[in-house]
């Protein structure tokens, strides 16, 4: 029984990380060279609003994004606007708006933005910010100011730092390694 733990752990472990890689999310968009979009969802609590921001397609130079604000409480203002790659110009519709303030009520907008069609990393960020109801634990309210940031990225991270041409240590193989600046003290 004691020799079959370690196999059995083994076979779990395996099993997982073929689970965790089936998970990642595609890497090319069927228009050939842009890669599909990622959007970051990290755990972390909602703000007073549902923000999204949507790719809904991909032709060359051009993206079509839809933005999506929907307040989760009762806001008393709420504004969004879009930070947009250097690269990025928008051809239709616009950056900022305000939105409904009322719960439940979504406000939508399409853009659409001219990038190059290459697979450089960018980023578009919908920030939406306003302004709701707070509370304190003895019932006084007060307005409480908020944002929240919603990324879409695009193409390969860059890498942090410049690549050089050595050779493999154990082969003898050219191979290209990042290079990480590094500092050396003599002594302790």
């Amino acid at each position: 029984m004691r020799a079959l733990v370690p196999i059995l752990s083994c076979a779990v472990l395996v099993g997982a990380s073929l689970l965790a890689a089936g998970t990642r999310p595609a890497e090319a968009s069927s228009s050939g060279s842009r890669p599909a979009a990622c959007v970051d969802k990290s755990c972390k609590p909602t703000g007073p609003v549902d923000a999204r921001l949507v790719q809904l397609s991909s032709q060359g130079p051009r993206v079509e994004l839809e933005v999506r604000v929907r307040p989760v409480l009762e806001l008393e203002s709420l504004a969004w606007h879009l930070e947009l790659p250097s690269d990025a110009s928008l051809v239709e519709g616009v950056a900022d708006a305000t939105a409904s303030t009322a719960r439940a009520s979504e406000s939508t907008a399409r853009v659409v933005l001219a990038m190059p069609d290459d697979a450089a990393w960018r980023r578009v960020v919908l920030v939406a910010d306003g302004v709701f109801r707070g509370s304190d634990e003895s019932g006084a309210t007060f307005p409480e100011p908020f944002e929240t940031r919603t990324e879409l990225t695009w193409g390969e991270l860059p890498l942090p730092a410049p690549l050089r041409a050595t050779r493999d240590g154990e082969t003898g193989a050219p191979i290209e390694v990042v290079a990480q600046p590094t500092s050396h003290r003599t002594g302790r």
